[in-house]
């Protein structure tokens, strides 16, 4: 029986082509619907799931970065609007499989304190998971009593749920294998299967895509320090490939990385 949330973080370059802006990749966010369906059917009841923003956020905040130099008050209710519209089309389709998916909007739960440190409001979601109901958040623009605005991403919300829900495992869907010994681009790249971060040293890939504002591969696993020295296990893994998803929510480790303390 599951005793702990298990959170799946899904890349926004899953969900999104990348390289068109403001375009959603429909046949993969039916497979990924497909697969949470299963899982969730076989017994897997609490779920909490954070997507990226791809072609959307990453595109948008580019662009007002760009223009104007900053995030300012249109350009907040902008990138807000757009993350919105991206999570709909998520959540619309979990919810054409018969799941409980609920919309959750991060500006609305998160915010950064004037030291910089982030605050937020769980209870809703810790109370929606009780009731086996699906919180869906996502990489967002929030409020900021030091900059205004600033961008919170994806792969931070997953990190510090896994720490306030007590999950023993995050999964980090991506569009790459898991993590290698240097660019996998380069002749020889090496996946590993095993990354345990207090004693391997390794060269991390740390390129992104034109649309990225969050950076890369380096970032998304160092950031989950706290909580993997606390004994949260993570799964880094392609979300592209058919069945992966459904392994990783089951439990199966041998689709891509598993990253330790």
């Amino acid at each position: 029986m599951q005793r702990e949330p298990l959170i799946l973080k899904i890349g926004g370059s899953v969900i999104t082509d990348k390289e068109r802006p403001l375009t959603i990749d429909r046949e993969s966010i039916e497979a990924i619907a497909q697969e949470i369906s299963e899982a969730y059917r076989e017994g897997l009841r609490k779920i909490v799931l954070i997507h990226g923003g791809g072609s959307y956020g990453h595109y948008v905040v580019r662009n007002l970065i760009s223009s104007r130099g900053e995030i300012d008050e249109d350009g907040f209710s902008e990138v807000t609007w757009w993350m919105g519209e991206l999570n709909r089309e998520l959540v619309m389709r979990l919810r054409g499989r018969g799941l409980p998916a609920v919309s959750i909007s991060t500006h609305s739960i998160f915010y950064e304190r004037s030291d910089g440190s982030l605050g937020y409001h769980l209870e809703p979601i810790v109370m929606m998971i009780e009731r086996e109901l699906i919180p869906v958040l996502y990489g967002d623009a929030i409020v900021s009593g030091k900059t205004r605005y600033s961008i919170l991403s994806g792969d931070t919300i997953a990190w510090r749920l896994s720490l306030e829900l007590g999950c023993k495992r995050v999964l980090f869907a991506t569009n790459v294998d898991g993590v290698f010994d240097r660019d996998p681009s380069k002749p020889g790249a090496r996946l590993l299967k095993e990354l345990r971060i207090s004693s391997d040293i390794v060269s991390l890939d740390d390129s992104s895509s034109k649309y990225d504002v969050t950076g890369g591969m380096r970032k998304k696993i160092l950031e989950g320090l706290e909580p993997l020295r606390r004994g949260v296990r993570a799964l880094i893994f392609n979300g592209r490939k058919k069945g992966n998803i459904y392994r990783a929510l089951k439990g199966y480790e041998d689709v891509g990385t598993v990253v330790i303390y």
